[in-house]
């Protein structure tokens, strides 16, 4: 829990370090977390804000995202915790940031 939240404040803006955040296991551990504590709705949103925060301007991680399984486990944390307005936000705002720049990423999710 905080090391997605530490995570979410050392990437902002920073895109090389988004890269390497990714390319070190932030991309993995961020879905794994959405399955394997899909029940936690504080750990849930900050997962969501974590790859939020890492494909925000990044296509090779928009795209390392998508092939990790990222939009079924966004999927599955806004039907879970559809009442939980921190989950939704994050999770659509990653969903979001998941398509723009990258096309069959939108497709991937449509």
């Amino acid at each position: 829990e905080h090391g997605c939240a530490a995570l979410c404040n050392l990437l902002s803006n920073r895109q090389e370090a988004k890269v390497r955040a990714a390319r070190a296991g932030c991309i993995r551990a961020a879905v794994r977390a959405l399955t394997s504590y899909s029940e936690d709705p504080e750990l849930s949103q900050l997962a969501c804000a974590l790859l939020r925060g890492l494909a925000l301007g990044v296509p090779e991680n928009k795209i390392a995202i998508v092939a990790q399984g990222g939009v079924r486990r966004l999927c599955q944390a806004l039907a879970r915790h559809r009442n939980d307005q921190e989950v939704n936000v994050q999770a659509v705002a990653a969903l979001c940031n998941l398509t723009s720049q990258v096309p069959e990423n939108k497709r991937a999710i449509c």
